[in-house]
């Protein structure tokens, strides 16, 4: 017996270079006390419209470094996205297979019995009534497609094996995902 399906998951991946986002908050950094001591020049001027101008540039110059600081925070953040998830439930000899064919470009992950072949992810299996409850937990990738050493994202994937091996809960889960935001510390 064999059931193939496909679905898809609004969860997006960005990563950006914290070693480039250094050099923005540098630059930004240095960009704010230079740009200070003529605006506070100006700040200090008799004439009102002068003054006046020194104020909103110097609005101006901490808004931008502002920018240059939250563009760092998020620099260390990464979030995933798969576009796609195909996935096929098997029986041979008796026992069960989930093979998850397409990861959205991951690699492909398989279990046999209740045992994954993969070590970047993790697993967890839930009694619930009649119902086998897979929890997989995929570990945080660079580009290089080294693991990333520090914890795994949260868990995005719940695959409810019935007890026919047909998969369900995949909609709610998909929806509810797309409520969240996966974000990686």
């Amino acid at each position: 017996m064999k059931v193939v399906n496909e679905t898809s998951a609004e969860i997006t991946y960005t990563e950006v270079n914290t070693g480039f986002a250094r050099l923005v908050l540098i630059f930004g950094a240095i960009t704010y006390f230079l740009g200070l001591i003529p605006l506070l020049i100006m700040i200090n001027y008799d004439e009102g419209l002068m003054r006046a101008v020194g104020y909103f540039l110097l609005m101006l110059l901490t808004f931008a470094v502002w920018l240059f600081y939250k563009f760092y925070k998020d620099s260390k953040t990464i979030i995933y996205k798969i576009n796609r998830i195909k996935y096929t439930v098997e029986i041979v000899m008796g026992a069960r297979r989930l093979t998850i064919d397409d990861f959205g470009g991951f690699s492909k992950l398989e279990i046999q019995g209740f045992s994954i072949l993969a070590s970047h992810v993790s697993y967890q299996l839930v009694l619930v009534g009649s119902q086998r409850k897979f929890l997989l937990n995929l570990m945080a990738f660079t580009r290089n497609g080294l693991i990333n050493k520090a914890k795994p994202i949260s868990s995005f994937l719940n695959l409810d094996i019935e007890t026919t091996d047909q998969i369900a809960g995949f909609e709610e889960l998909m929806e509810l995902k797309k409520k969240q935001s996966l974000e990686y510390l």
